[in-house]
């Protein structure tokens, strides 16, 4: 008689079934916290962005973040849409020294001009893991998740307090 297999399968069923509903229980247990509602001035399609937030943002990247990393998908024009004038653009962009050739075709460097790329701070990724002692700076983005767990909340807590904006411990982050 071939019950036995019948009878292993409905018990591991039961126990499958049982610790199911008892994670299922669990995790309804768990409360959040209840998120106070933000209003986003850039919500909608008639949204717009704080210019003067995202001119500082820029200042900052300029001023701290541009040493290690780049914004080299971006030109200069697009300054224009964080509120600068075309003038103050062409002013950003001369203060930079880019590679260019000349009309023998010779190299030479040049002052940039709006329609160039933003400057790379390394003129490769070998330079730019040699300079930072280990991988490549990555280039920015957006903030990443907040952690889900307690132990990777203190983790993250820890790494921000123990270094500095552009050292290789941060900048190596994926979380």
């Amino acid at each position: 008689m071939r019950k036995l297999p019948t009878r292993k399968l409905i018990v591991s069923g039961a126990i499958a079934l049982a610790a199911f509903s008892a994670g299922a229980i669990a995790v309804a247990a768990e409360t959040e916290p209840e998120l106070k509602h933000q209003h986003w001035h850039f919500k909608g399609p008639f949204g717009t962005y704080d210019r003067a937030a995202a001119q500082r943002g820029f200042q900052v990247y300029k001023e701290v973040c541009s040493a290690c990393h780049t914004l080299n998908l971006l030109y200069y024009r697009n300054l224009t849409e964080l509120g600068l004038t075309e003038d103050q653009v062409k002013g950003i962009a001369a203060e930079v020294q880019v590679p260019d050739l000349s009309d023998d075709g010779q190299p030479i460097e040049r002052p940039a001009r709006p329609s160039d790329h933003f400057k790379k701070p390394f003129p490769n990724e070998l330079a730019a893991a040699a300079a930072n002692g280990g991988p490549p700076p990555p280039p920015p983005r957006r903030p990443a998740p907040r952690p889900t767990s307690a132990s990777s909340s203190r983790r993250a807590t820890a790494a921000r307090t123990t270094s500095t904006p552009c050292s290789p411990a941060t900048s190596r982050s994926t979380s």
